[in-house]
């Protein structure tokens, strides 16, 4: 990576984790093994929706500040809580859904 920040090359988001957090996610969850494909699609599915939220930010330093106030306000509890509640509300009620038809086919 000296080499080739040396050069003046743009750097990745790969690269990036890699150089600057692979050391303390190894130490953190004991390895990659079970979790390398999940971490990678999670970042990738981050990074697009950061990309589509701060699309028309030009200005590098203003896109970091903006994805860190997201970063932010997610960890909070309060959002975290009205999350699983949308997420709740939101999930069909199978139960309810086969309960009806076995009344209705019990009527035909």
């Amino acid at each position: 990576m000296k080499q080739w920040r040396a050069l003046n090359l743009s750097i990745t988001v790969k690269a990036h984790i890699i150089e600057d957090h692979l050391l303390d996610y190894i130490e953190h969850y004991g390895g990659l093994g079970d979790f390398h494909e999940e971490f990678i699609e999670k970042l990738h599915q981050d990074t697009k929706r950061f990309r589509r939220r701060m699309g028309s930010l030009s200005d590098f330093k203003k896109k970091c500040d903006a994805i860190t106030s997201w970063r932010r306000l997610e960890s909070l509890d309060l959002v975290k809580e009205a999350q699983q509640k949308v997420a709740s509300a939101s999930k069909r009620n199978l139960k309810r859904y086969r309960d009806g038809l076995e009344s209705v086919s019990g009527a035909w």
